[in-house]
């Protein structure tokens, strides 16, 4: 059974850290972004490997979904309004796609919180939109079967966390468990 973005992005708010300065708007959106460049240094280490994990790369493409959860519930968008067929480009192609978009939203927060520029939410809008292209993009390229990659993160943060973020379950996690999951739910 796959799941809905909908469904996931109110699944994903549960595990949602509000214990160090993630309770503001700004502070959330940032840890949006950083979070997905942080998981896309994952899929390239994957990547990168001699054998590629499916795994794995169902894993982290479902982390850069937790993560872009956060800025879809800002701005109410939704990738299942914006699927469709591939286009064909390579994996690598939507990677750089989405790590540019990242780059550029994280520009935008370098201007607003350090040389006092207003955020531009259409613009940060806009970027949200690119990126939910790129990720599904990647997720086409790949062969992730999205809903499936959903559902299986949110049994691996329920296996994490329970109901509700804690520092102590996301430093002491039981990655062998984990991996069991996915794999039961890939």
């Amino acid at each position: 059974m796959t799941m809905e973005w909908r469904e996931y992005e109110r699944l994903s708010e549960s595990t949602l850290s509000s214990e160090f300065h993630c309770d503001q708007r700004m502070q959330r959106m940032l840890h949006a972004v950083m979070g997905m460049l942080t998981e896309i240094e994952e899929v390239l280490d994957n990547h990168s490997s001699a054998r590629v994990d499916d795994v794995n790369k169902a894993e982290e493409w479902g982390d850069i979904a937790w993560y872009l959860a956060i800025l879809t519930r800002e701005y109410a968008v939704s990738p299942d309004d914006h699927r469709g067929p591939g286009d064909g480009s390579s994996p690598d192609t939507h990677i750089m796609e989405l790590t540019k978009h990242l780059l550029r939203f994280l520009d935008m927060f370098k201007k607003s919180l350090y040389y006092g520029r207003k955020f531009d939410d259409e613009s940060a809008r806009s970027l949200t939109l690119s990126i939910i292209r790129s990720a599904l993009g990647y997720a086409s390229a790949v062969g992730i079967e999205t809903g499936n990659a959903l559902r299986a993160n949110i049994e691996k943060l329920r296996a994490r966390y329970g109901e509700k973020f804690s520092s102590e379950s996301a430093i002491n996690r039981d990655l062998e468990n984990e991996r069991k999951i996915l794999s039961d739910n890939l």
